[in-house]
């Protein structure tokens, strides 16, 4: 029971790229094949994000994105989240609302349709825009690529994804 708490109160939040050898998603890890925008960060909390973890996570983004201090789009995937509650919301509110102040915009994709309303009824949705609500990370990256084309995305070069790529559907 101990190590079930530990665990869920300490998610992993695995920060996704393309594998372009795999022609999927997966976790970016040192010396790995999976790469990314400099400007577009992706996340993923491997579980839901409740009131006894949701510190946890927040610390973990606000440490993903200061290693990542280019980023201007972060890009969450919620596939795993299958609950959360108010507490959370709350906390992910003012961390949405911190980055928004530093030019970060948010993408949210793979949102269950239970965890959409609750974001929908405390605001999360009007706070990031209801476009801002995605299916399929490929989708969402050529999303935010619109976004960055405003926000000199250009500059990047580094055309890591396949969405980056002159042309790509």
């Amino acid at each position: 029971l101990i190590l079930f708490l530990r665990k869920s109160m300490r998610p992993h939040v695995a920060v996704l790229g393309r594998d372009a050898t795999k022609n999927a998603f997966a976790e970016i890890e040192e010396g790995g094949k999976a790469t990314s925008c400099p400007f577009i960060v992706i996340v993923r909390p491997n579980q839901s994000i409740y009131f006894g973890n949701a510190e946890y996570v927040i610390s973990d983004l606000e440490r993903i994105l200061q290693k990542n201090a280019k980023a201007k789009v972060l890009l969450f995937d919620g596939e795993s989240i299958s609950f959360t509650d108010a507490s959370s919301l709350e906390l992910l509110e003012h961390f949405i609302r911190d980055k928004h102040a530093a030019g970060i915009s948010f993408i949210f994709v793979n949102i269950r349709k239970a965890v959409y309303e609750k974001f929908l009824r405390c605001g999360l949705v009007d706070l990031v825009g209801e476009d801002s609500f995605l299916t399929g990370k490929g989708n969402a990256i050529r999303f935010a690529k619109e976004r960055l084309a405003t926000m000199n995305c250009g500059d990047c070069g580094a055309e890591a994804l396949k969405e980056c790529q002159p042309n790509s559907k």
